[in-house]
């Protein structure tokens, strides 16, 4: 009793999937990754550039906007890749369905894209920012707008931060351009609920494209959850044949790849045999 081995269960499981590595179907001479995370990274950058680099430049800068990189993609894929295998990804009670391309899906939302694009045009197009200026003096002249929303020493540093972000021509929300509840502070909307009762909120058709464009929201957002579940399963299929090449276990696998093991497999069905018979020979017959 004293000579008895004793092990964690992890290095049970090395054990037993190292001496019995044929019968297991296990990875001869596998070593042990102690940290599984720059290989997974590794991958992720594979899937980021296989699936992400062909789209449309459009789409490109909608997925850039929702994860900054690839890193942030392999923070937004951990919690549904435990112990190295997909998990579900709930979305109002119900699993999301991974799309069979990015392509299909993408193509599916084509429409969204371009509702928002014509969105961004009329933003374009009704940028004046004298006038916007000349509308905005008037209503603090006035008095008209609500003191700790609105400060006039604010205007110029505000439509210059506008200018630079029309410029740059990404239309996501920035700090510069919104409020501490990120709110365009230009928007129609927010002017109107800053307005003083009584008197006449400054308005302008910017401030309602604004509106329009905050209402729309960003097409990609309305299938992120599915380009992440396609990024899940991909993912965690290339990190299980990116293991296996180099010969590494992570701790998990060692639990895996025993239960795997020592789950029977299904014999396979016996097929019956056959009869055909032989035109003209009467009653005789041959096995197929």
């Amino acid at each position: 009793m004293d000579e008895a081995a004793i092990f964690t269960i992890h290095g049970f499981c090395q054990r037993m999937l190292t001496r019995h590595a044929f019968d297991a179907g296990a990875r001869f001479s596998a070593e042990l990754l102690q940290e599984g995370r720059p290989l997974l990274t590794q991958v992720v950058e594979d899937y980021w550039r296989r699936e992400f680099y062909p789209l449309d430049a459009r789409w490109q800068r909608q997925i850039r906007a929702h994860w900054s990189g690839p890193e942030a993609l392999a923070a937004a894929l951990a919690p549904l890749l435990k112990d190295g295998q997909p998990q579900p990804l709930w979305v109002g009670g119900e699993a999301v369905d991974a799309p069979q391309t990015l392509a299909t899906l993408f193509a599916g939302a084509e429409q969204t894209l371009s509702e928002r694009e014509t969105i961004e045009a009329a933003l374009r197009a009704s940028w004046d920012e004298t006038a916007i200026r000349q509308v905005l003096a008037q209503a603090f002249e006035a008095g008209s707008l609500n003191k700790r929303s609105y400060k006039v020493e604010e205007l110029d540093t505000r439509l210059a931060a506008y200018a630079a972000w029309l410029a740059r021509g990404e239309f996501e929300a920035a700090e510069e351009i919104s409020d501490s509840s990120g709110r365009f502070w230009l928007g129609q909307a927010k002017l109107e609920g800053a307005t003083r009762k009584g008197a006449t909120p400054p308005a302008h058709p910017f401030f309602a494209a604004l509106d329009r464009l905050a209402e729309h929201g960003r097409p990609f957002d309305a299938i992120a959850a599915r380009v992440l579940v396609h990024a899940r399963d991909r993912v965690a299929q290339a990190f299980a044949q990116e293991k296996r090449r180099q010969g590494v276990w992570e701790f998990a696998d060692l639990l895996n790849d025993l239960d795997a093991a020592l789950t029977p497999r299904p014999r396979p069905v016996k097929r019956p045999p056959h009869y055909a018979w032989r035109r003209g020979s009467g009653t005789s017959c041959r096995w197929r």
